[in-house]
């Protein structure tokens, strides 16, 4: 279970680390540039397994946990002020596993 976990969250990592790309076709990427780090991945796939595992639908169920990941990414990306633009260089966030909870943290 652990190993899934962790291969979906690598991929997670692997695509927004793709740069920022403003376009208006199917090659848009408005999360991008981002370095996302597991400091303690871990306890992180540990309490995503934990929390979200279900037996009746297996790995499906650890890739909608890793989604909800995304989604709280996106969120911590979107309250910084600055604005998306391409070519604006690697922002670094962790994800940080609190009393059973992830959380996304800027790192500066």
């Amino acid at each position: 279970m652990p190993d899934k976990q962790a291969r979906f969250l690598l991929e997670l990592c692997k695509q927004v680390r793709e740069p920022v790309r403003l376009t208006e076709d199917s090659d848009e990427q408005l999360l991008g540039d981002v370095q996302l780090r597991l400091p303690r991945e871990g306890a992180v796939c540990r309490a995503l397994a934990e929390a979200s595992y279900d037996t009746n639908l297996g790995a499906r169920s650890l890739k909608t946990a890793v989604e909800e990941v995304r989604e709280k990414l996106t969120e911590t990306y979107l309250d910084e002020e600055d604005e998306i633009t391409e070519g604006g260089g690697l922002q670094a966030f962790a994800l940080e596993e609190i009393g059973g909870e992830i959380t996304v943290v800027r790192v500066s």
